[in-house]
């Protein structure tokens, strides 16, 4: 959704964020998959988000929190995967996006 916001395409994420594309399409297609170490490291700087988050999210990075699991699986659910954003997941992208800089 984040690639998405910024309305990039998948070569576009991998360029800017110097990683393979492949690698996008897996994370965006594979339930389960686990990017590796660079790459999360280079989507979060890509993304601004907080060191740590994508590694929780994705399960590179044990954590124990209940409350973060199941907001991460609240999102995951309401995710769609193709398209522009609609206004109700920009809104629900921003919420989650709050959440896990307050609470990742």
């Amino acid at each position: 959704m984040l690639r998405r916001r910024d309305n990039l395409d998948e070569a576009e994420l991998a360029q800017k964020a110097q990683i393979d594309e492949s690698e996008i399409r897996r994370i965006e297609l594979e339930p389960g998959y686990v990017p590796s170490p660079r790459t999360i490291y280079k989507l979060e700087n890509q993304f601004s988000l907080p060191s740590g988050v994508l590694g929780k999210l994705t399960g590179a990075i044990k954590h124990h929190s209940p409350v973060f699991e199941e907001r991460a699986l609240e999102f995951a659910a309401n995710a769609k995967s193709i398209g522009k954003l609609t206004r109700e997941e920009r809104q629900l992208l921003n919420e989650f996006i709050k959440f896990i800089k307050e609470k990742g």
